[in-house]
This record gives C-alpha cells, sequence and structure tokens, in this order.
C-alpha cells in the first residue's frame, strides 16, 4: 500500500508493469505490506486489541509479483481478498521489512556464511509476528532484541526452508520500547553440498533473483494509531556499515552481550 504523496512508485503508469530495476531501497517504511503469500503463508488477520491495518484515501494498492522463468508459456491471474475491519482504533497494525541486510557478502564455497543486520526502534511499540525472507542458500535465522537497559532477547530462533516460507505470530505480543535494537542473524551455505545452490563457485551479494541473496525479517508491529510510521525504525550498527568483505558478521555487534 503506497500513502497519497509516497515517492516510491512516483513515475509509475497505472496498469503498466514497474521493473524491479527502478524500485528504490528496501525498508522505507511509509510502505505498508497489507500481506503476504509465501508457500505455508495462508489467509493473514490484523487484529491485535482493537489493531487494524490503515489505509488511508488516495492511496495505491500495488502488487507486488515475483516470478521465475521455467522455460514455457505460463498464465498467472493473481488476485486478493480484503475484509474490512469496524472503527474506530487507537492502535495501527503495520508490516515493515525489519533489520535488513543490504550489504551483505557470502564468500564462494563457504557452507555456513553469517550475515547480520539492526534496526533501531524510534518508538514505543508491540512486535505480534515475524517472517524471515533469504533465498536458495538459507540455514537458518534468529531475531533478537536487545532492549533500551542492555538486556538481550532470542525472540525466535528457526531453520530456513525456502519451499515453506513461513511466518510466526507471538503467543503474547512483545514490548519493544523506544531504543531496542531489533537484530537479524542469518546463516547461509554457499557451498557444493546444498543441492538447491545455483553456483556454489560465486560470491554472492543482495539482490532480487532467486540465484542472489537477501537476509531480512518481514515484522507485524502495533503502535499508537497517531505514529507516523517513516519515523518508527532506523537502520544501525552492522546494517550501516559499506559493502565489503564477508558478512557483516557478530563480529560487528557494538555490545558484546548479544554476541
Amino acid at each position: 500500500m503506497l500513502p497519497p504523496g509516497s515517492k516510491w512508485m512516483a513515475n509509475a503508469v497505472p496498469g503498466v508493469a514497474y521493473p524491479a530495476t527502478q524500485m528504490p531501497k528496501v525498508g522505507q517504511d511509509d510502505i505498508d505490506i497489507l500481506g503476504k503469500f509465501n508457500p505455508g503463508v495462508g489467509a493473514q488477520g490484523f487484529e491485535f486489541g482493537d489493531s487494524a491495518k490503515f489505509v488511508p484515501k488516495g492511496s495505491d494498492l500495488v502488487f507486488e509479483v515475483h516470478y521465475t522463468a521455467v522455460g514455457t508459456p505460463q498464465t498467472d491471474r493473481t488476485k486478493a481478498g480484503i475484509v474490512f475491519a469496524k472503527g474506530p482504533h487507537t492502535t495501527r497494525y503495520f508490516t515493515s521489512y525489519g533489520p535488513t541486510a543490504r550489504n551483505l557478502v557470502i564468500p564462494a564455497a563457504d557452507n555456513n556464511a553469517e550475515v547480520v543486520s539492526e534496526s533501531t526502534t524510534m518508538t514505543d511499540m508491540k512486535l505480534v509476528y515475524a517472517q524471515p525472507h533469504m533465498h536458495l542458500r538459507g540455514k537458518d535465522y534468529e531475531l533478537r532484541a536487545v532492549f533500551p537497559n542492555g538486556e538481550s532477547q532470542t525472540l525466535f530462533r528457526s531453520k530456513w526452508d525456502f519451499n515453506w516460507q513461513l511466518g510466526y505470530v507471538f503467543t503474547e505480543p512483545i514490548d519493544l520500547p523506544k531504543g531496542t535494537r531489533l537484530i537479524g542473524i542469518s546463516h547461509f551455505d554457499n557451498s557444493a553440498a546444498n543441492k538447491f545452490n545455483p553456483d556454489p563457485t560465486k560470491e554472492i551479494r543482495w539482490g532480487l533473483q532467486n540465484w542472489d541473496e537477501m537476509s531480512n525479517c518481514f515484522i507485524g508491529l502495533v503502535f499508537d494509531a497517531k505514529t507516523d510510521p517513516k519515523k518508527i525504525f532506523r537502520a544501525s550498527g552492522p546494517s550501516l556499515l559499506p559493502t565489503l568483505g564477508p558478512g557483516p558478521t557478530r563480529a560487528t555487534l557494538t555490545d558484546t552481550s548479544t554476541k
């Protein structure tokens, strides 16, 4: 969902496909993901307390569809259903891209490459949902929180399966006070032993295609309905580093309690 005034697809023509090469950087938090479909993910609800998704008048609803060629013509008819909530609502459910490692570098033949990313909360909020995202070399993902008082908590840890991309709804919402650091820790198998690996001889960096890689975690958040979603997060720590050698890894984290 693109709210009025968003610059994310300012030059797009309605009804015409918008090429990925013109997409801006992931993580512009005025973009709210109304829903996702991956293998393993079904219908999604957004009611936590009195929360609901907010779609401002004049917003554009955009389908972001990922295709990979299989060598023969294919037909697809994408559709979505929406159930409207009854208001008013004092809290808003917002889906963010979460901690994102656009600067990742995975060495050729490495069977356990580590990549770390980080975002810091700029307001109080509750975490209610998490869905890690990687591609064909992904092995596992962990999401941690380092709270303003210095305490560290592993929120979840899971294996990764590209063909079964599950999302996780927390039994109880997790309070994230302003200043909480959310840290994503992912591992990748870029070796020949990974039967899904497109090419173990190549160093891998961030990219949209399946033969590239990604490392982020889509997160469902609940916060005050009056809060500006563009101001809820800032990239921090390892996510601010330039794209250099392997990683970034946990060695780049500034707080040793998170290692």
